[in-house]
C-alpha cells in the first residue's frame, strides 16, 4: 500500500516540479535582463548593433562572432555612477555589459535569412566602501535604462527592414 501511495505522489508531484523549473527562466541569472528583439537581416543586424552599442551607448565591443549560421556580439563592462535608486540602496557605481545573440528563424538554407535576435544585459553594482562588484536584481531605474537600449535596437531593426 505504501509503495502505491509513493508512486501516486511521484506522478502527481513530479510534473509540478518540472513545470516550476521550466518556468523559472531557464538560463536567466540574477542581474540579467533579457528581451526578444524580433528579427533582422544579417547586414542590418551587424551595422545597427555595432553602431548603436558603441556610438550611441558608449560600450566597447569585446567580441564579435559572425559565422555562416549564428551572430554574437558581446560588449565589455561599461561603468557609470549609480542611479538614484541604486544610491538609496547603498551602491556607488553600476556597470553593465550587453550580449546580442542572433540565430536563423529557420534553417532552410535560403540566402536571405532573417535572424531571430535576443538581447541579454548583465548588471552589477559596487556597494559603498567595497571594491567587489556584486550581481543583484536591477533596480527599477537601472532596468528602465537597459530597456531603453533594447527598445532602441528593436526599433532600429524594424526601421531598417522597411
Amino acid at each position: 500500500m505504501k509503495s502505491r501511495i509513493t508512486v501516486l505522489v511521484c506522478f502527481l508531484i513530479a510534473p509540478m516540479i518540472f513545470s516550476a523549473c521550466a518556468s523559472s527562466g531557464g538560463t536567466a541569472r540574477q542581474g540579467q535582463i533579457r528581451a526578444n528583439l524580433g528579427t533582422a537581416s544579417r547586414s542590418v543586424l551587424i551595422s545597427e548593433t555595432v553602431d548603436a552599442l558603441t556610438t550611441r551607448y558608449g560600450y566597447l565591443m569585446l567580441r564579435s562572432v559572425v559565422d555562416t549560421e549564428d551572430v554574437r556580439f558581446e560588449t565589455d563592462w561599461r561603468q557609470e555612477s549609480a542611479l538614484a535608486d541604486e544610491r538609496d540602496q547603498g551602491y556607488t557605481h553600476a556597470r553593465s555589459k550587453v550580449t546580442i545573440l542572433a540565430r536563423p528563424r529557420n534553417r532552410s538554407g535560403s540566402g536571405a535569412q532573417n535572424l531571430a535576435v535576443t538581447f541579454i544585459a548583465q548588471t552589477q553594482v559596487l556597494p559603498f566602501g567595497n571594491d567587489v562588484w556584486v550581481e543583484v536584481e536591477p533596480t527599477e531605474m537601472r532596468e528602465d535604462a537597459i530597456r531603453q537600449i533594447s527598445n532602441f535596437l528593436r526599433r532600429s531593426y524594424q526601421t531598417a527592414l522597411r
